[in-house]
């Protein structure tokens, strides 16, 4: 998603689509090109009139881009990659699914780094809900700032991995403890804190204090 229908805006939006990615050019006022719509020449003697033009062509009949005017950012979550947003007009309300935000062309560049990769790692905390313990009380749902839970077809809550940001607050809210952050369980820490309690001998630390 591209925010900003200006010049460089355009101009991102078109090196991310040229690339094969669809793009979301997002424009708050009623027309493209920001602006540089005021400005009648440059230093140089270039004519910014006759550049928006030119990117405008190319902008509305590209393949991969989508253009949204008179439209704004309201909602934004999700892993990095795979963001969910909605997009409201005077229309109403849309909600895109994209990848990379980007507001400058060196800012689509480096949106292009992360497109361009075959894998991304991400976090292996991820939250998960027992079934059996889970009572749909929907708290997990009003709590979590990602919009991740939902309730499923069996009428218990469910988390997808991939909109999990791992945060846990969904685990510290849960009243039935239906719901435990991968590799982070209770188990986990107190095993941690049992570690950290245990006397260590700390004479490889302060040699010749030993004794």
């Amino acid at each position: 998603m591209v925010i900003g229908g200006g010049v460089a805006g355009m101009t991102a939006a078109l090196t991310i689509a040229d690339q094969g990615f669809h793009v979301h050019l997002v424009e708050q006022s009623d027309r493209l090109g920001g602006f540089a719509r005021n400005l009648k020449f440059t230093l140089e003697g270039n004519s910014p009139p006759k550049l928006i033009r030119y990117l405008i062509e190319k902008i509305t009949h590209h393949p991969n881009i989508t253009v949204y005017l008179k439209s704004s950012l309201v909602s934004h979550n999700g892993p990095m990659g795979a963001f969910n947003g909605t997009l409201q007009n005077e229309n109403g309300t849309i909600s895109v699914q994209y990848g990379p935000v980007t507001m400058a062309k060196s800012a689509g560049q480096q949106a292009m780094k992360i497109l361009c990769k075959k894998e991304m790692t991400i976090s292996a905390a991820k939250a998960q809900v027992d079934p059996d313990k889970c009572s749909a009380c929907l708290l997990c749902v009003r709590v979590c700032p990602y919009g991740a839970p939902f309730i499923n077809e069996d009428g218990v809550s469910q988390i997808p991995p991939s909109a999990c940001a791992g945060c846990g607050i969904c685990v510290s809210e849960c009243p039935s403890r239906a719901i435990t952050l991968k590799h982070c369980t209770d188990d986990q820490i107190l095993a941690k804190i049992d570690a950290l309690l245990e006397p260590t001998d700390s004479s490889f630390l302060f040699p010749g204090s030993a004794g």
